[in-house]
């Protein structure tokens, strides 16, 4: 029984050194707590290796962009011009023209502009939206905060600077600046960003300002001012 033990002892030891002087080799398996490990060798890449793996094809790729850049190529030619959709989109616009022309001037009296300024401000962003953009969901024009928000800065820029800027160059100074950034995260296909904004913040955010618009237009309402 015991030269038997000894004899497993005297295997297992010769075996330990085996594999020990086995594992000095760089082509033989390393260990790791005292499991066969493969030796992986992972060469350089550089960075044009990298970018020919990551856009195999450029000039498709760029053509792709950009025609996701401008949907309206991709369905402007399928349009069925038949009479009923011709005679149902146009009573649909001038339906929308008709409420749109009252509303977009009380929203340029919101921002203390002139009312032709949002008549201006309707229906431009809405003729440039058609050929970046296909959601027939998305309001584009003026809308009620944005003309409250307006407002709240130029009468800012004419406390602080009288007499300097005026009220229609300071809101096409404002709507640049707007119109580069919202144009920035388009390119750069960052608008999941807005999904980081709550909800409740939003509508929080929505609820004050209309109740900050009707506090506002009880006076004119009123005839007190």
């Amino acid at each position: 029984m015991s030269s038997s033990v000894e004899q497993k002892n005297s295997q297992t030891h010769e075996l330990n050194e085996l594999i020990s002087e086995s594992s000095s080799d760089p082509n033989y398996p390393q260990q790791y707590n005292n499991v066969p490990v493969d030796h992986y060798d992972e060469g350089n890449v550089d960075l044009w290796t990298y970018l020919k793996v990551l856009v195999p094809n450029p000039l498709k790729t760029g053509l792709h962009y950009l025609r996701t850049l401008f949907p309206i190529l991709g369905w402007i030619a399928h349009y069925p011009v038949t009479p009923y959709w011709v005679y149902s989109d146009f009573v649909a616009g001038v339906t929308v023209a008709i409420v749109m022309v009252p509303q977009s001037m009380s929203y340029a009296q919101i921002a203390t502009l002139a009312p032709q300024y949002g008549l201006y401000s309707s229906f431009t962003g809405v003729l440039i939206y058609a050929f970046f953009a296909t959601s027939k969901d998305v309001s584009i024009g003026p809308v009620a905060v944005m003309s409250m928000e307006v407002g709240k800065i130029i009468t800012e820029m004419n406390e602080k600077y009288p007499g300097v800027y005026e009220g229609h160059v300071i809101g096409t100074t404002l709507a640049l600046l707007c119109g580069a950034i919202a144009l920035g995260i388009g390119l750069l296909r960052l608008g999941f960003l807005l999904e980081l904004i709550p909800l409740p913040a939003v509508l929080a955010f929505m609820s004050g300002s209309a109740m900050n618009i009707m506090a506002g237009q009880v006076p004119a309402l009123m005839e007190l001012a």
